[in-house]
C-alpha cells in the first residue's frame, strides 16, 4: 500500500500530538508526586538535617573530650 506524503505528514503530526500530551500528562504526574513527597517528608528531612548537624557537633564534642583524656 502506497501512502501519499501528505498522508504520511499527517500521520507523523498525529503521533506528535498525541506524543505531546502523553508527555504533558507525565509532566502533570510528576508535579504531583513531588507535591506529595514534598507533603509527606519535607518535615522529616527538615528533622533529618538538623539531627545530622546535631550529630556532627556532638562527635566534635566526643573527639575533644577524648583529646583531654589522653
Amino acid at each position: 500500500m502506497y501512502h501519499q506524503p501528505s498522508q504520511e505528514l499527517n500521520q507523523a503530526r498525529n503521533q506528535l500530538q498525541s506524543a505531546k500530551a502523553e508527555l504533558e500528562e507525565l509532566k502533570q504526574q510528576i508535579r504531583t508526586f513531588e507535591t506529595l513527597v514534598d507533603a509527606r517528608l519535607g518535615d522529616l528531612l527538615d528533622q533529618l538535617s538538623e539531627l545530622n548537624v546535631e550529630t556532627i557537633a556532638l562527635d566534635e564534642k566526643l573527639r575533644k573530650i577524648r583529646e583531654q583524656r589522653l
